[in-house]
């Protein structure tokens, strides 16, 4: 009952290394800034607002936005009121986006149908986002999202990286270098929380696909924020619910009527060997609703996901090795096996 209660009523706390701002530039037909005009930025999947007044310079900032997609409206007296949508926010990203104003009845609204490409100029780090189409349709065995990490320029793969989650130690499912550095150096949160065990430098925990929204992966000169690692930062940012109810549910099976059989086996006449991989789960999100009592919609969300795996396999497998031959004087074993 504790924990129902703590899902269903304690709301997100959004740390800062994962949330998104949005600044930039207000200014009328003549390119003079704008002061005291008003923003405001809505996500388009919760209806919930932030918003910002611009300064003497006409400049804004909306900080702590968590990563979604924005519609952004901007209002001053004697001017139309000027509204953009589609905005997407990344993880961690710094976007700039300038509005100009036209005088006019505040009625009437601009609204901006091109979809402009956000720059980010207010922030050095180097890195990229790995998106949730990515990490939803690219083909992972054992569904480890920290494969994707090999799609970054500077990322290089170190020994078991890619082999399925399911078999490997902590340690291997984020092995992986960045820039030349150690793979026990890199940084690893969720939500803005390390996820990597104290003093050993190891992943502590590796989260479902499904109950990721994205992540990005810094490379080089991120912010003083990030000074925990001497390699890279990956920032991990969970999904949430939104207004609408969605629901997953996967399956993803191997056995040996599926696969071949492999060489050594074939060469020793051995059958395939009894073998069942199953990795299932699903999701569900929305809004906090208690009929007659609470309606959760545009405030309060909820997120749920499960991810399991069942392995049933033949253990120890047949297994052949080569050693060197003994040379004389040398004591070593002729053969060996499993």
């Amino acid at each position: 009952m504790k924990l129902l209660s703590l899902l269903l009523f304690t709301g997100a706390a959004w740390a800062q290394s994962t949330n998104a701002q949005l600044t930039g530039l207000i200014k009328d037909a003549s390119a003079a800034a704008i002061a005291d005009a008003r923003i405001i930025a809505t996500n388009t999947g919760t209806n919930i607002e932030s918003e910002a007044s611009s300064n003497a310079e006409g400049l804004y900032r909306i900080p702590l936005l968590p990563p979604g997609t924005y519609r952004i409206l901007v209002h001053k007296e004697g001017f139309r009121p000027v509204s953009q949508s589609g905005i997407v926010l990344n993880v961690n990203q710094t976007a700039r986006l300038d509005f100009a104003m036209q005088v006019g009845d505040v009625k009437e609204t601009l609204a901006v149908v091109a979809e402009l490409a956000l720059l980010q100029t207010d922030d050095s780090a180097l890195g990229g986002v790995i998106d949730n189409t990515k990490i939803i349709t690219l083909p992972l065995n054992g569904r480890n999202p920290f494969s994707l990490a090999a799609l970054q320029p500077g990322v290089q793969p170190q020994g078991g990286f890619f082999a399925p989650r399911v078999f490997q130690e902590p340690t291997l499912q984020a092995n992986f270098t960045v820039n030349g550095s150690a793979s026990m150096t890199n940084e690893i949160m969720i939500d803005g929380t390390s996820n990597i065990v104290a003093g050993h430098g190891q992943l502590a925990l590796t989260p479902s696909i499904d109950g990721i929204q994205e992540f990005k992966l810094l490379t080089s000169t991120f912010s003083a924020e990030f000074g925990r690692t001497g390699g890279g930062v990956v920032n991990i940012v969970t999904k949430s619910g939104t207004n609408a109810f969605h629901g997953t549910l996967f399956e993803f099976l191997r056995n040996r009527n599926l696969d071949a059989n492999n060489f050594f086996n074939n060469r020793s006449n051995i059958s395939r060997q009894p073998f069942v991989f199953n990795q299932f789960g699903g999701t569900v999100g929305g809004p906090v609703q208690l009929p007659k009592v609470y309606d959760g919609k545009n405030r309060t969300f909820f997120f749920f996901g499960y991810d399991g795996t069942r392995v049933r396999r033949v253990w120890p497998e047949n297994s052949i090795r080569r050693i060197p031959r003994p040379t004389k004087g040398c004591i070593s074993a002729r053969n060996f096996g499993t």
